[in-house]
């Protein structure tokens, strides 16, 4: 074989494992996303609740524990810490 031939070869085989990979690999990437935007919007949503605290009375110590809970269950997270924050 000649030096062209071995460099289409090569391109092919990398382009079919770039594939590969991403096949394997978006699952994942969608879950980390999802989590990712979850724990903005909880965060955003945590503050304009603290910012109008003042005139709900209602205030969530911004903590890993609470970080936690909305970055994983995002806006749900927010509404289950305003609940125990009333309830308790």
């Amino acid at each position: 074989m000649d030096q062209v031939s071995v460099s289409i070869l090569t391109y092919i085989g990398g382009l079919i494992f770039l594939i590969f990979m991403l096949k394997l690999f978006s699952k994942p990437l969608k879950v980390i996303l999802k989590l990712c935007l979850n724990s903005v919007l909880g965060c955003l949503i945590m503050v304009i609740i603290n910012s109008f605290s003042q005139v709900h009375g209602i205030f969530l110590g911004i903590n890993p524990v609470t970080a936690a809970v909305c970055g994983i269950l995002g806006l749900p997270g927010v509404v289950l810490l305003v609940l125990l924050q009333v309830i308790l």
